[in-house]
């Protein structure tokens, strides 16, 4: 009996069951959950709470959002690459940029592929629709 959640797409068609463990760890043995610790990553939607999933085996590009060890420290910041210049930038304005130096221990842990949060109930601005399909569209109240 296969478990794996059944997905409609907008047109009420079925669709390949998803496999998260293939989605989220498409390489298991160098990919690591991290969870979210303070505020400096909010602008990139990342949450104290979150669980971050991280690949070790992905190149780091520019503007990646990477976990890195820094002199001591572990950290998740998105990373610029300017020439020979490594900043690691945070997505909050109360933190700022961390320009890399020589003087600096950094080491790369991953890229980070994913982010998994809760999604909050939040009362709608309008009508709650129960269906995408026009035919059988209820209004609920």
């Amino acid at each position: 009996m296969n478990n794996s959640p059944i997905l409609f797409n907008s047109e009420g068609f079925l669709e390949q069951p998803l496999d998260l463990k293939k989605l989220l760890t498409p390489h298991p043995d160098f990919t690591y959950f991290v969870r979210v610790e303070g505020e400096s990553m909010r602008g990139a939607g990342l949450h104290p709470g979150d669980i971050l999933v991280v690949d070790r085996t992905l190149d780091v590009v520019n503007h990646a959002i990477v976990v890195v060890q820094f002199n001591g420290g572990f950290l998740v910041k998105r990373i610029q690459l300017e020439g020979q210049t490594i900043v690691l930038l945070s997505e909050h304005p109360r933190y700022p940029m961390i320009t890399v130096t020589s003087q600096d221990d950094l080491v790369q842990w991953g890229v980070v592929t994913f982010c998994l949060h809760p999604v909050k109930a939040q009362r709608p601005h309008g009508p709650i629709v129960a269906s995408h399909n026009p035919q059988q569209r209820k209004t609920l109240r």
